[in-house]
């Protein structure tokens, strides 16, 4: 714009000088051609200053909308009519890219809220290798540090060959695979993948991951469960067929046995009921058809009559069977016959574990940490064998023994610490249990305290 003004007045220096040049010597003719010229000259360069002018107009609106500068690519309404359908068109240009930049960063916000969401891990590779996308949950699943992966490639980020393979593989043959794999990282983890090949130029393969590892354990639980009960329940029947085939092969007219093999088949056959009858306990309390009436009750009182009911057996053992009960009325909110069936099966298992040593029942009132309320616990504390660290997670679960043999000769059925488990849980406590190997256990039951009237 500079050089047009330049030119501009030096156009009409000139003129004026051959203008004055001219009629200094007389050509008033020739003067005034030049001065027509250069009239024309100087309207002509001023004429095209006006029609470039809006031209930097325009590079600095396209220059704002380049560094995505919104509302400052507006341009004035003294343009000419010439730039009027340029301008509205260019303006119409710049609130389409507005809008559409709006609507991309709107929908990516969207997108990762929902992967940030959502439970399942999300993966995103190119065909270099590199993560293009990654969730706050696959972060998680596998260990990986959310700040600093994208861009990254995945095999420096983790080191689990099962999943780094099916990638290679779905990349190889364009497939939709899925794997299962474990992390390496306490506590372990069984990940199932699903790896999807995609026709794009930014991602080659996404990878969508679900954490099974409850899936998994329960389907462990259930196994264990079927070979448990399969064999619990095979031992007494083959022990009840034994002697029948006995007694039918003539040992019936042996006088001196006979009703030794009829009192053993009844025996194994009370076994019998019994674990079929905690098994329908227990289904009944997990399905949550029990007949639990739930009122206060005194646990004082209960567990007296505990003590009481299972005196004599444990005279028979020569073991010490003990009260060490709170001084204050305990009063807790639950079933009668759920209480007496939970402390009947805690110290029944204390005192078929222990050998001419003591097992003690003691109750305790412990106060909410704020002061008002607490809940009722009751102990019971033996001197016997004691449960190892890796047996106590499990010594809850059905058919679950600790010393098999000693159980069974015992005439245990395996069921009775899953019955205070899950009867405590019903009625809204909790069961513990800390123990040492030669030293004995403490099972632990807390129940909610009723309410003062």
């Amino acid at each position: 714009m500079f050089g047009s003004v330049a030119i501009t007045r030096f156009g009409s220096l000139v003129a004026s000088v051959a203008a004055l040049v001219m009629l200094i010597a007389g050509n008033w003719s020739t003067g005034l051609c030049l001065a027509a010229i250069a009239g024309l000259l100087i309207w002509h360069l001023r004429e095209r200053d006006r029609l470039l002018a809006p031209i930097d107009q325009f590079v600095k609106a396209a220059h704002d909308i380049e560094r995505g500068v919104r509302g400052d690519q507006t341009l004035p309404e003294s343009l000419s009519d010439e730039w009027r359908p340029l301008c509205d068109a260019f303006e119409q240009m710049g609130l389409i890219l507005s809008n559409r930049e709006t609507g991309l960063l709107n929908s990516s916000a969207s997108l990762e809220a929902v992967l940030a969401s959502i439970g399942e891990g999300v993966l995103a590779i190119d065909n270099t290798g590199n993560l293009v996308l990654v969730n706050h949950a696959a972060c998680q699943m596998l260990v990986m540090n959310e700040r600093d992966v994208l861009g990254r490639k995945l095999v420096e980020q983790i080191r689990i060959p099962e999943l780094t393979s099916a990638i290679e593989k779905t990349q190889q043959e364009s497939a939709r695979l899925e794997c299962e794999f474990q992390t390496l990282t306490e506590p372990r983890r069984t990940i199932c993948a699903t790896l999807t090949s995609l026709e794009s130029k930014n991602v080659a393969v996404a990878v969508m991951m679900h954490d099974v590892t409850g899936i998994r354990q329960l389907e462990t639980m259930r196994q264990d469960f079927v070979a448990n009960v399969s064999h619990e329940l095979k031992t007494p029947l083959s022990a009840i067929k034994a002697y029948a085939e006995t007694l039918k092969m003539g040992a019936i007219n042996d006088q001196e046995r006979n009703v030794e093999f009829v009192e053993q088949i009844e025996i194994q056959a009370s076994l019998l009921d019994r674990q079929i009858q905690d098994l329908m306990q227990i289904a009944q309390i997990e399905s949550g058809q029990a007949n639990l009436e739930v009122t206060v009750q005194d646990m004082n009182a209960l567990c007296r009559e505990c003590h009481q009911q299972l005196q004599a057996i444990a005279a028979k053992r020569e073991i010490d069977l003990s009260l060490d009960l709170a001084d204050q009325s305990l009063n807790a909110v639950g079933d009668a016959e759920a209480f007496r069936t939970i402390l009947t099966n805690l110290v029944s298992n204390a005192i078929q574990y222990t050998q001419q040593g003591t097992v003690t029942i003691r109750s305790e009132l412990r106060r909410g940490r704020s002061g008002q309320g607490g809940s009722v616990a009751v102990e019971v504390i033996d001197t016997g064998i004691g449960i190892s660290p890796s047996q106590q997670s499990r010594i809850f679960e059905r058919f679950y023994r600790a010393d098999k043999a000693r159980s069974r000769d015992m005439g245990g059925t395996g069921l009775g610490l899953a019955i205070v488990k899950h009867l405590t849980t019903a009625l809204g406590g909790e069961v513990s249990v800390e123990s040492r190997i030669g030293k004995g256990s403490v099972f632990r039951v807390e129940f909610p305290q009723a309410s003062a009237h």
